[in-house]
């Protein structure tokens, strides 16, 4: 069962559309606050979970690694075009690019995103599944409120990446050790780090293109 993440993937959809409405009724300065808020705890947690990591060698390899791998996708350039193509609902599509994929990442690449899905996928509780919907239903109605529709589209991505973590987890117990857990915890704080200096600084990253590093660095760290 994948209650964890239809609940969260809910979350987001409602609480879009909550930003959405609200959109216009808010000022620019309250926006432009909204940001720096999110942005510093975004900081802050993504510092948190990368200072978790066991072997720095392996992250900064496996950072380089899947960004290059990333590169050679076309990762950022292929999610723009989708970004693009949902942009048609909506009268700024580029707008509506960013907010897509800063939402996916913000809301997939955090270790509650791959703890929680483990954690039901293993044990059948929901429970920080259930938690991160909170925090990502507030999230989605502060980006919405910004970035408009493209972050209630983020909830197909986050649907389907997340369940299918909880799904395969059920098959590939003998795999998933706390070791694993932890790299891929601490390489998703680097993003999510990323995606805070994006949202307080307006600093433009290629944080989409670092998503391999998620799967390359575990692999790095257990080679060491």
């Amino acid at each position: 069962m994948i209650i964890g993440t239809i609940v969260n993937a809910s979350a987001v959809l409602i609480g879009s559309a909550i930003g959405v409405i609200i959109k216009k009724g808010l000022p620019e300065q309250t926006k432009r606050h909204f940001f720096e808020i999110v942005g510093l705890f975004t900081i802050v947690l993504g510092l948190k979970m990368a200072m978790a990591i066991k072997n720095p060698l392996a992250l900064i390899i496996g950072l380089l690694v899947g960004w290059l791998i990333g590169r050679l996708l076309q990762l950022e350039k292929n999610f723009g075009k989708i970004g693009l193509l949902f942009g048609r609902f909506s009268k700024d599509g580029t707008l509506f690019s960013e907010g897509f994929t800063t939402a996916f990442v913000l809301f997939c690449a955090g270790s509650l995103t791959v703890v929680g899905a483990l954690d039901e996928g293993l044990r059948g509780d929901p429970t920080l599944l259930l938690t991160k919907s909170v925090m990502d239903g507030i999230s989605s109605i502060i980006l919405a409120s910004v970035y408009g529709i493209g972050v209630m589209f983020s909830a197909v991505p986050l649907f389907l990446f997340q369940g299918s973590i909880t799904i395969s987890a059920s098959f590939s117990k003998q795999f998933l050790l706390p070791p694993v857990i932890n790299e891929i915890s601490s390489t998703g704080g680097v993003l999510i780090l990323a995606i805070g200096i994006e949202l307080l600084f307006g600093k433009k990253l290629s944080v989409v293109e670092l998503l391999p590093a998620i799967v390359v660095v575990p692999v790095i760290a257990a080679l060491f």
